[in-house]
């Protein structure tokens, strides 16, 4: 079984350049679980852990292929009961859907994580490859291999980032301070 999560991408193409620089981020999301009701009463304990009212939501009736009576962005508790109500109404079940609007402008998460991306994209924008001056030079690629602290086997680890150059070949090799990989994620030590 695989772990909840999502990858943010940020891509910057210059046409004149004949460049496009990316960076990405990848993360794990414990998102609370779509819940079936058939109240506002019976959603309320669940509410918190969603991180409503930060966190918008996504009602549609529970059962059924009915796209036209979901409702997106809830953010009030006022709506929130006024979509469960016609979600279970409309609902083959009698239940309402509810669950988190994952769209980056009603996600609290995702609009972190992209500010921090636009960031990092920036900074990256503004460095500037040692050889050939064209900007966008930062992390591309890793070297895995950290040796197991006992028997030095190579693990899944990283040892070294490696950063180079959107247009020419001009990388550089930039070691990770670690020099050994705990002996629990070692495939030799701990099968």
């Amino acid at each position: 079984m695989g772990l909840p999560g999502h990858e943010e991408l940020i891509v910057f193409i210059d046409d004149s350049r004949g460049i496009e620089v990316i960076e990405r981020h990848r993360s794990i999301h414990h998102l609370p679980a779509p819940q079936r009701v058939c109240s506002y009463a019976q959603i309320t304990p669940w509410l918190d852990s969603a991180g409503f009212p930060m966190q918008a939501l996504i009602v549609r009736p529970s059962g059924g292929a009915d796209h036209t009576h979901i409702r997106k962005a809830v953010v009030d508790a006022a709506t929130l009961k006024i979509a469960i109500s016609g979600a279970v109404s409309q609902s083959t079940e009698g239940l309402a859907l509810v669950e988190p609007d994952l769209r980056a402008h009603t996600n609290p998460t995702r609009r972190l994580v992209l500010s921090q991306l636009a960031d990092r994209l920036a900074r990256r924008m503004a460095t500037l490859c040692p050889s050939c001056q064209t900007p966008g030079y930062g992390r591309i690629s890793v070297r895995i291999g950290l040796p197991c602290a006992d028997c030095h086997w190579p693990t899944d680890h990283i040892t070294a980032d490696v950063f180079g150059c959107v247009r020419c070949r001009c990388q550089d090799l930039c070691a990770r301070p670690e020099t050994t990989a705990d002996p629990q994620w070692c495939e030799r030590c701990n099968p």
